[in-house]
């Protein structure tokens, strides 16, 4: 469900709501289990997903047959405030909110819900008293919401006038969160009100920002919202500000408005830094990431090669607290999809990259591009690994494999171990190619003796999504995921554990598993964008972490790093402590 869809962005982003529309909501009316529910106003944005879906219902909530006149009356009827007509105001909750704060309010039920709400919003500002009509126009320019505490703070209002002010708003939808709503009262305040200034409002802002022993402005014992207004206002005076690249301010401030002044600033023309695109791919205005030091650990990653100053005091932010991982490199095309594995067999030492421009090696340990990238276009890429015969399988999201030939080795020899078809995964090491089936088996082929294994019943309920093998304890180790969430590890020619050793309620879509100078790690993505990193018999041990998106493939270097392929980059991260 997406609920007002038409706020989305606010008055700074008129065009978000329909972007959101034929961007993301447009592209998920394919999926043919999905049932999308929007809450939208008429307009740009209605119009898109109307006309992508012709035959989807539509529910006009302006129209009387939809609310039950003797419930809605008896609702009215406990409003605070002036006593409201529901006859006058029926079917619209907002309405008769607005109605029980105007003194004298008789709308015309005859009129639309749209005039009558015009109508009203005029009968409420000529009521006004002039002494509150300057704390709800410092509130209008706000674009809220704001709590009380905070709204007293600005230009032009008081704790008694805003007291007063509030009194005359319909109640906030969250508790002491205020703005002015319907549209039609920000519109009318707006218009009677002088323009913003800009600079006076970040400066009563920035008064409330306390204070480090060295004079210095505290943002980490700041409020928030405190922070999210001064970035507000100073986007809105100057959509490139020298705020956008404040890290300890972006860090504290609420992330969504944060978001929101990148996004103008791309709008307006100005030149994308490298912290605005980090905090694009970080993707932090999410409630995985409420902590400052957790958005401060995932944009480190982003940062990290292209923003190094940046970069450090993002990790130093983070190591302050519980985080248990940082990068080590970053590779970022021009264009993706990406993948990467490590190479085997003639190409072992070497990283088998996948980016836009095609196959790369490229060293693990700095991600360093070694040569100029064999051409392969793969729009879909779901796996990527080497072979023992020096060459790579890709596997496409369509269940196809294709060997690769790297630098003269070949993917898979004439007489090798042959694929389900269709494949939904594989992965290999150098005596062990591995396959996963819809069904939810796996089969492991030792190249040395031609002998196959698996597992006696199924792993996993549906399709295998994620392999990984490494030797381990004179055989190889499979790690397996599935779309049911599991994890599961196996040793040809043994029973398999009683139990997963993880699981979640999302699709896997990357495992890896690789001996390493600590031991044994095992790393484990979803479809949730969690990726998960444990070393093996440290249960409650490791690190959850989010880096903006879920992770396509998942390799283990013998030095220990984690190297995650994003959709458009790659990330090598090492486990701390």
């Amino acid at each position: 469900m997406v609920t007002d869809l038409d706020r989305a962005g606010g008055p700074r982003l008129p065009d978000l709501p329909e972007r959101v529309a034929r961007e993301l909501l447009v592209p998920l009316l394919s999926v043919p289990w999905l049932l999308l529910v929007v809450e939208a106003a008429p307009g740009p944005a209605a119009d898109a997903l109307g006309a992508a879906a012709p035959t989807g219902a539509v529910l006009d909530l302006d129209q009387p047959q939809w609310t039950d006149p003797a419930k809605y009356a008896d609702w009215c009827a406990g409003l605070p405030g002036h006593p409201v007509d529901p006859a006058a105001t029926h079917p619209s909750p907002g309405l008769a909110q607005l109605a029980a704060r105007t003194p004298g309010a008789a709308p015309d039920p005859a009129l639309p819900p749209a005039a009558r709400a015009a109508a009203l919003a005029e009968t409420w500002w000529t009521a006004v008293p002039a002494a509150e009509r300057a704390a709800l126009a410092a509130l209008a320019g706000a674009e809220g919401p704001l709590s009380t505490a905070l709204w007293a703070t600005l230009p032009g209002a008081d704790a008694r006038t805003v007291a007063a002010a509030a009194d005359l708003l319909p109640p906030p939808p969250m508790a002491d969160r205020w703005r002015l709503r319907p549209q039609q009262l920000a519109d009318l305040v707006t218009a009677g009100s002088p323009p913003v200034d800009h600079a006076a409002v970040m400066w009563e802002v920035a008064a409330g920002i306390p204070a480090r022993p060295d004079g210095g402005p505290d943002l980490a014992a700041s409020d928030p919202e405190r922070l999210a207004l001064l970035v507000r206002h100073a986007s809105a005076g100057d959509p490139g500000t020298p705020m956008l690249g404040e890290i300890d301010l972006l860090l504290h401030a609420e992330p969504a408005t944060v978001t929101a002044a990148f996004q103008l600033a791309e709008d307006t023309g100005a030149p994308p830094t490298p912290l605005a695109e980090a905090w694009r791919r970080a993707a932090p205005d999410r409630a995985a990431t409420a902590r400052p030091a957790d958005r401060a650990a995932v944009l480190h990653a982003h940062l990290t090669g292209r923003h190094d100053e940046a970069a450090a005091h993002c990790a130093e932010l983070a190591r302050r607290t519980d985080t248990r991982w940082r990068a080590v490199w970053q590779h970022l095309p021009a264009t993706g999809p990406c993948a990467a594995t490590l190479g085997l067999g003639p190409s072992a030492g070497r990283l088998l990259l996948l980016d836009g421009t095609g196959l790369h090696l490229a060293d693990p340990a700095t991600g360093r591009l070694l040569d100029a990238p064999e051409p392969l276009a793969e729009p879909h890429p779901r796996a990527l690994t080497g072979t023992p015969f020096g060459g790579a399988l890709l596997l496409d999201a369509s269940g196809t494999l294709r060997p690769l030939t790297v630098r003269g080795a070949p993917g898979l020899p004439d007489g090798g171990p042959a694929a389900p078809d269709p494949c939904t995964a594989v992965a290999a090491h150098e005596d062990a190619v591995v396959f996963g089936r819809p069904d939810g088996l796996t089969t492991c082929h030792e190249v040395s003796t031609g002998t196959t294994h698996r597992p006696e019943h199924p792993l996993h309920e549906g399709p295998v999504t994620a392999l990984d093998v490494s030797p381990a304890d004179g055989g190889a180790l499979v790690a397996s995921g599935g779309e049911d969430g599991r994890v599961w590890t196996w040793m040809p020619g043994r029973p398999p554990l009683p139990a997963p050793v993880d699981q979640r309620p999302h699709p896997v879509t990357a495992v890896a598993l690789g001996s390493t100078p600590a031991g044994l790690l095992l790393a484990a993505a979803w479809s949730d964008g969690l990726l998960r990193l444990r070393r093996w018999g440290e249960r409650h041990r490791g690190a959850d972490l989010r880096l903006g998106a879920a992770v396509r493939t998942l390799t283990v270097t013998p030095d220990g790093l984690v190297i995650a392929a994003l959709p458009h980059s790659v990330l090598a991260l090492t486990l701390l402590g």
